[in-house]
């Protein structure tokens, strides 16, 4: 057990009617685990803050069609500290955002795109760090069906089908495509 990790949360939530949330956040996550923490990979000390928010839309009539729709924006800022040397966390961001189509039919089909994008570092010799850090790893959907992925350094778009044959039965497929940007 190691407690050199600390995260502090501060989120609202806020509902603008039955179907439609705004979420407000601030994250402040202090590892002073000198390359054994979350940042283990990187060897760094961290003290990142980050901000962001999400609106969701759950049931969205257009054209006679029901669709559902959600964009999410995240920022950071503080300070890494890599191999003894502070760098300021600059242009560090998030982006993702989907809209999705559910036609009234039978196996209660949905069809949806979006796209992920978040920052990473180009350019390691320019004194800042630019690299988004997600503090989790992604939960299924945006970057595809494996758990292989974070929410960082990367661009994504995707196509995903999915549908109910029966209540307790889901069936989903998909078509990502993910760029990653240079460390």
């Amino acid at each position: 057990y190691n407690n050199d990790l600390n995260t502090f949360v501060l989120w609202n939530t806020y509902s603008l009617s039955e179907d439609a949330v705004i979420d407000a956040y601030l994250l402040y996550t202090n590892d002073k685990n000198e390359g054994s923490g979350t940042f283990e990979p990187w060897g760094f000390d961290a003290k990142i803050w980050t901000f962001g928010g999400r609106f969701a839309m759950n049931k969205l009539a257009l054209f006679g069609q029901n669709f559902d729709a959600s964009v999410e924006v995240a920022v950071q800022m503080g300070e890494v500290n890599i191999t003894g040397e502070d760098l300021d966390i600059q242009d560090a961001f998030a982006f993702e955002a989907e809209v999705g189509w559910s036609p009234a039919m039978a196996w209660s089909p949905r069809l949806a795109i979006g796209m992920a994008w978040a920052s990473g570092d180009d350019n390691s010799s320019d004194e800042n760090y630019n690299h988004f850090n997600s503090l989790a790893q992604d939960v299924q959907g945006r970057l595809g069906k494996a758990d292989m992925f974070r929410l960082e350094n990367i661009r994504c778009a995707y196509i995903d089908l999915t549908c109910k044959p029966m209540d307790i039965e889901k069936l989903s497929a998909g078509v990502s495509y993910l760029k990653f940007n240079a460390f």
